[in-house]
């Protein structure tokens, strides 16, 4: 410790340069004692340095402290000053105090003491530092030192090993955003900032990042609302979203072949502009000649490029009228023989309804078609037949399903008389009698979780028994394939699919030709419901219930 001396009045001026780690600590509290009593409290300055003005006639006690550091004491002697030297204010510029941290598994105690006493020396009739008392304190206060010079150095090979991390993290997250993978950038960048959440780097590089996203997330929405336009054929509000978009990652070749597309499209649209006029003028000079049935051909070619064409729809219903005029028996004949035509190709095609549904406005047109009427009743007949034949078919299925829920109701009767009779005798301690009925139980239901887990703990130490005892089994691709020949709109099928299955969830998956087909049967109280998942070979992907057409979303909401 060094100190200058410079006439004044007041007392002594103690000057501290407070440091940590060799370098200026601007964040330490001093908390002054005057006689053993709280006195007075300061702060160190932004260079880390501690300046106060200490009166004649106390003992003060100087605590350095800051956070998470040691505190150390200074103790200064002011009580014995003569009274020659009450006049006169000491500068006392001390060099370096220095703080370290704290650190689990240090002992402090030594610190409770002061690290070093200044005092007035008669024989020097001066003020001075107690040398003899610092060296009393040096070799217990530089074994304390050493102590925490391996923590700092455990902690700065800790720290070195948190920087390799962040920085690492961060080269992923680079590597990531070279190859635009914003997102997993993102998240590399986010770890590196909680491995230090002081570290600028990392900070610097997710608000780059988010701004990346920011500007992605533009240029998404402008390609969707191209496509959208492009959809509907909007192509100048498509052509003016795909440009954005262009502008937002001139890189991108979607927009690019978009507004290549939009290009193409308008020259098309040209192209069929000009084929629809083309028509219409063919299309009015037939019409003015008098040949109204050429007329309507070139209409209705001009309607197919334009189905909203006014003008072509109005001509053309002229060019109707007209030709209905000339000859409306003859178009009725030839579209009776139409009818007739399109009637057979529907029976060949198995479509009687098609067929009766042909048949029945062609009557309306001309009802006194022999050879209409002669066809209808031909195919009134195949329809009442087939009709009867899937009543008798619906009918036998429900008969069926009957059969099968009356044989499922006492199937499960039974096995709960004989799981009835096996409670009672594992009751009674009866264990052989209780074995066999729980035997018969499980022959009748061997999913049975209660009746398996209890014929399992009465089988055991019995090898005899336990060699017979009948295994769990579950439902069979052939029994799940059954269900799909019953009436499933039906309430016997769910109230049998309540008796067959156990409450809560059975799902069994297996093939069909080029098909995977997964069901599952979800069982609440008396009530149960099949759910099914058909997947094809060529990636179509169907969901049902009780055989109607559902949806994924009903299929995981439900089906669990």
């Amino acid at each position: 410790m060094t100190f200058g001396i410079q006439a004044q009045e007041g007392g002594i001026k103690l000057v501290v340069d407070v440091k940590h780690k060799g370098k200026p600590y601007n964040l330490a509290s001093i908390r002054i004692n005057k006689d053993a009593s709280f006195f007075d409290k300061s702060t160190t300055t932004e260079t880390g340095q501690f300046s106060y003005l200490f009166e004649y006639g106390a003992i003060y006690h100087i605590y350095f402290e800051g956070e998470g550091m040691a505190t150390k004491c200074l103790e200064l002697d002011l009580k014995q000053a003569p009274e020659h030297e009450k006049d006169i204010t000491h500068d006392w510029e001390i060099g370096e105090l220095s703080l370290f941290k704290t650190y689990e598994g240090i002992d402090l105690t030594i610190l409770e003491k002061p690290i070093g006493r200044i005092h007035y020396d008669e024989e020097m009739a001066d003020f001075t530092i107690d040398y003899k008392y610092g060296l009393s304190r040096e070799k217990e206060i530089k074994q304390l030192e050493r102590k925490v010079e391996v923590k700092e150095k455990d902690e700065q090979t800790e720290l070195n090993q948190l920087e390799k991390s962040y920085n690492e993290t961060l080269s992923k997250g680079d590597t990531e955003f070279r190859q635009e993978n914003y997102k997993k950038a993102l998240l590399f960048y986010e770890q590196a900032k909680q491995l230090m959440p002081e570290g600028t780097k990392a900070q610097d590089k997710i608000a780059e990042t988010n701004k990346v996203l920011e500007k992605e997330a533009n240029f998404k929405d402008m390609v969707l609302a191209g496509d959208e336009y492009f959809r509907k054929g909007e192509w100048i509000l498509a052509k003016d979203k795909y440009q954005q978009a262009k502008l937002l990652k001139p890189s991108a070749s979607y927009p690019k072949s978009q507004l290549a597309a939009i290009a193409q499209k308008v020259k098309e649209q040209e192209l069929k502009n000009n084929e629809f006029n083309n028509h219409m003028v063919v299309a009015n000079a037939a019409y003015a000649s008098g040949n109204y049935t050429a007329a309507a051909a070139s209409y209705k070619k001009a309607l197919a490029i334009n189905p909203n064409a006014a003008l072509a729809k109005n001509q053309l219903d002229k060019s109707n009228t007209e030709i209905s005029k000339l000859n409306e028996a003859e178009i009725r004949r030839q579209q009776s023989q139409n009818a007739l035509l399109e009637s057979k190709r529907a029976i060949q095609d198995e479509d009687l309804v098609s067929a009766n549904q042909i048949l029945n406005e062609a009557l309306i047109l001309d009802p006194t078609n022999e050879s209409l009427q002669v066809e209808k009743k031909k195919v009134d007949s195949m329809l009442a037949a087939e009709k009867k034949k899937k009543e008798e078919a619906e009918r036998a299925k429900q008969e069926t399903a009957l059969l099968a829920a009356n044989k499922a109701k006492a199937e499960k009767e039974e096995f709960e008389k004989f799981k009835k009779k096996g409670m009672e005798a594992d009751q009674a301690g009866n264990k052989e009698s209780a074995i066999y009925f729980f035997k018969k139980a499980v022959a009748i239901n061997p999913n049975d979780q209660a009746v398996n887990s209890r014929l399992r703990t009465l089988q055991k130490g019995d090898p005899a028994a336990a060699a017979n005892a009948s295994p769990k089994t579950v439902s069979t691709e052939n029994e799940f394939q059954e269900l799909d020949k019953l009436d499933k709109k039906s309430d016997n099928f769910v109230a049998l699919l309540a008796t067959k299955y156990p409450q809560g969830m059975t799902e069994k998956t297996y093939k069909e030709k080029n098909k995977t087909v997964t069901k599952r049967i979800v069982v609440k109280g008396n009530l149960g419901t099949e759910y099914m998942k058909v997947e094809h070979a060529w990636g179509g992907v169907y969901y049902f219930k009780n055989g109607e057409a559902t949806t994924k979303y009903v299929w995981q909401k439900e089906a669990k």
